[in-house]
């Protein structure tokens, strides 16, 4: 469900199939245009962090980190990201950014492209932002186009599990 409404989708063989979520990418380039300064966007899954690389580097500087970039390539990125002013935007899955990285400073704002299933992943993905060191105030964003994901960003923020919210879902016949 939350693959769909992101813009990709698996299938049986792991093929990857693009599914029309323009007005979620295009909230994403509002929001970029709104800040003179680097962005840090999160997202979840392989496949969209593949997309969205690509189609921002269309026109930004930009890089991504997801599980399949080595910790060397990581570090080298994350200076880059820190020091170049052309490299604007850095799209990462939460998971090998939130921890284990001190710092992304040059960012002054976060954009959450889809919700995390895991709190610890938001707070400290957040946190990555909010560090010693930031000389700006730091903007949160979280694109939802469902009350499913409204509901899960709430959690995320109260730090509480993914299964009330799903159950929740359930309940209002969204499943």
């Amino acid at each position: 469900y939350l693959q769909i409404v992101l813009g990709a989708v698996y299938d049986a063989d792991h093929n990857i199939h693009r599914v029309a979520a323009d007005p979620r990418f295009d909230e994403l380039k509002a929001i970029i245009a709104r800040t003179e300064r680097k962005i840090l966007v999160f997202v979840g899954l392989t496949s969209m962090v593949h997309i969205l690389h690509k189609k921002l580097s269309e026109t930004w500087g930009c890089e991504y980190i997801n599980g399949e970039v080595s910790k060397n390539d990581r570090t080298e990125i994350i200076q880059r990201f820190e020091t170049d002013p052309k490299f604007r935007i850095l799209v990462a899955d939460p998971l090998p950014v939130a921890y284990g990285i001190n710092q992304l400073v040059a960012a002054d704002t976060v954009v959450w492209y889809g919700p995390t299933e895991k709190s610890r992943l938001y707070v400290q993905g957040n946190k990555r932002a909010h560090r010693p060191g930031q000389r700006h105030p730091v903007t949160i964003y979280q694109i939802v186009a469902t009350q499913l994901e409204r509901d899960i960003f709430a959690r995320l923020e109260q730090q509480t599990t993914l299964q009330g919210t799903m159950l929740s879902a359930i309940q209002r016949g969204e499943f």
